[in-house]
């Protein structure tokens, strides 16, 4: 890691933005992340809530997605509306595959439709979906909205959100975002700042960056 500084350091104004990244992607390489923190999105939604066991249907509507067919997907769903047994799970799953704006808002109006109480498996699906069509500003509204209604979120959502802040040159809020977190006793990780360190040099803000990774290597060891 003071490899890592002292390289950024000495050459912040000639580094390019791939060798940023790769200095602040070896902060996270250092630390033995718990398995729920190393899933990726996609991952954490293959399985229903807690507590739920996967059902005939479940199994069916991931064959169906995943062999593309999207209209017996859809189909399946429909049905489940129908004898009120859809779930959260199923909703989330039809928004990892979901291609077009209209069809994100439609899954979000039928989930409130049918009293679907929203859970971090949800936001995720949203925040994923939306950034998918490049509709950043409705995936940091996602996340706005659980944060409003006290939703407990997992830490590398906040992470996701603050990559979303920076993408959109928000750069005063992402960092509010981070004082939010501190005051909530919210964890926040090198995998955390590793996020908004590579969104800044993605968006070639290297000032900020270094004062970042300054502030990561001070909090995280």
């Amino acid at each position: 890691m003071f490899f890592c500084y002292r390289l950024l350091k000495t050459s912040i104004l000639h580094v390019p933005a791939t060798r940023l990244r790769l200095c602040a992607i070896s902060l996270t390489r250092r630390v033995n992340w718990p398995i729920a923190v190393r899933f990726k999105s996609s991952q954490i939604l293959h399985k229903p809530a807690h507590g739920q066991e996967s059902t005939d249907a479940d199994r069916k509507l991931d064959l169906l997605l995943t062999s593309g067919r999207w209209t017996d997907a859809q189909m399946l769903v429909k049905q489940l509306e129908d004898t009120k047994a859809v779930k959260s799970f199923h909703y989330c799953r039809l928004l990892k595959f979901a291609k077009t704006p209209y069809i994100i808002d439609n899954l979000v109006d039928r989930m409130t439709e049918h009293g679907i109480q929203p859970d971090y498996h949800v936001v995720i699906a949203l925040m994923a979906a939306y950034e998918r069509i490049n509709n950043i500003p409705k995936a940091i509204a996602a996340f706005d909205a659980a944060c409003s209604q006290n939703l407990p979120l997992p830490a590398p959502v906040y992470g996701k959100a603050l990559a979303f802040l920076v993408k959109r040159d928000k750069i005063q809020e992402a960092y509010k975002l981070l004082s939010h977190m501190e005051k909530e006793c919210i964890e926040i990780s090198v995998f955390t700042y590793n996020r908004l360190i590579n969104a800044l040099a993605k968006a070639g803000k290297f000032s900020e960056a270094l004062d970042a990774l300054e502030v990561s290597s001070s909090r995280c060891h």
